[in-house]
C-alpha cells in the first residue's frame, strides 16, 4: 500500500531493516540487511541448540534476573503505587 502511494518513501528503510515495498529483482540488494539479520539470528539460535543451550534456558534464565529484580523493587518499596510518583494517578483500593 505505501508503495502505492508514494514509492519514493517506500523504498526507504523500514526498522526490521528492508523497504516497504514488494521484492523485486531490480530492488534485492535493499533487502539484504534484513535477510543478513535474519540469516544471523538463525545460525544463532542453531548454534546455541548444538551446544545444549536452546533457547527455553535463555527464555528462564531472563525470567528468573527479571523475577529477581521484579523481588527487589518490592521489598525496596519501589513498586507500591501510594509511594510511586505516579501515585496520584493510582485507583485507590
Amino acid at each position: 500500500m505505501i508503495h502505492r502511494l508514494s514509492p519514493a518513501m517506500a523504498s526507504v528503510p523500514t526498522t526490521l531493516g528492508g523497504p516497504a515495498e514488494p521484492l523485486r529483482v531490480t530492488n534485492a540488494h535493499r533487502f539484504l540487511p534484513y535477510l543478513t539479520d535474519g540469516a544471523r539470528a538463525t545460525v544463532r539460535k542453531l548454534r546455541g541448540r548444538q551446544r545444549g543451550r536452546g533457547s527455553v534456558n535463555a527464555v528462564t534464565e531472563w525470567g528468573t534476573r527479571y523475577g529477581n529484580v521484579l523481588t527487589g523493587l518490592r521489598t525496596d518499596g519501589l513498586l507500591d503505587p501510594g509511594t510511586m510518583r505516579s501515585a496520584e494517578l493510582n485507583e485507590a483500593r
